[in-house]
């Protein structure tokens, strides 16, 4: 019987060869499906339901957005401001984690969500170890803390980094930083040899930008590309 994938956002080749070593990895060429901030349809964003319904739902990979707060945790949320998903007014990073804790994600979205957490950056990976990689899209970090942060969670061979090139060099740069796989976003005006001291898994690169021009280019490079 064929069961209905509710949490699909984006589909592509997940060529992310960091979690080749991951449980469940399809075989190569196999289009993978990625759900971005979990089945953000089904449950709130970012949170651990939508995570959990990605499991369920059977994705391969769930990209989440990880931001600072104020105190230097990090926690899932896709926006600077807290008001587009939960009960709080301002910036994300203008709450310690304790107060990000304490709002509602849920109730935006849904009433059944109501008492719905941000979740920080650790449950998160505690919750996916073992059940379904993670692309971790960094918008606000402190580098040396990601990592370290998943090196505790043993979780280095089912996470990859994807982020601006600045925020990945610091990565790299982070005790640890060399154990983790980055995906950098490339635009056609970066030109093809901008993240080569970055030693890419991968590069993200929007549908858009796509074409046969730079495509071959960058696998002669031994860098994988996902759109």
């Amino acid at each position: 019987m064929m069961v209905p994938i509710r949490s699909v956002l984006s589909f592509g080749v997940a060529l992310m060869a960091a979690a080749a070593v991951a449980a469940g990895e399809a075989p190569a060429g196999r289009v993978q499906v990625m759900a971005h901030g979990g089945a953000r349809e089904q449950a709130p964003e970012n949170t651990a339901a939508a995570l959990e319904r990605s499991i369920a739902d059977g994705v391969d990979c769930v990209a989440v957005d990880v931001r600072s707060s104020r105190d230097g945790r990090h926690v899932l949320m896709h926006d600077a401001n807290l008001e587009p998903t939960t009960d709080g007014l301002g910036p994300v990073d203008g709450r310690t984690l304790a107060e990000l804790k304490s709002l509602d994600a849920g109730s935006k979205f849904a009433r059944r969500y109501a008492g719905e957490k941000v979740p920080s950056l650790e449950e998160v990976l505690t919750l996916a170890k073992g059940r379904v990689r993670l692309d971790l899209d960094c918008r606000q970090v402190n580098a040396a803390q990601l990592v370290q942060a998943v090196l505790d969670a043993g979780m280095e061979s089912q996470v990859v980094v994807s982020a601006d090139p600045a925020v990945l060099k610091a990565v790299r740069a982070a005790a640890g930083g060399d154990r983790l796989a980055l995906v950098p976003k490339w635009k056609p005006a970066d030109g093809l040899d901008a993240f080569s001291d970055l030693k890419p898994e991968a590069v993200e690169v929007d549908a858009d930008d796509v074409t046969p021009d730079p495509t071959p280019a960058i696998h002669d490079r031994g860098v994988k590309d996902h759109a």
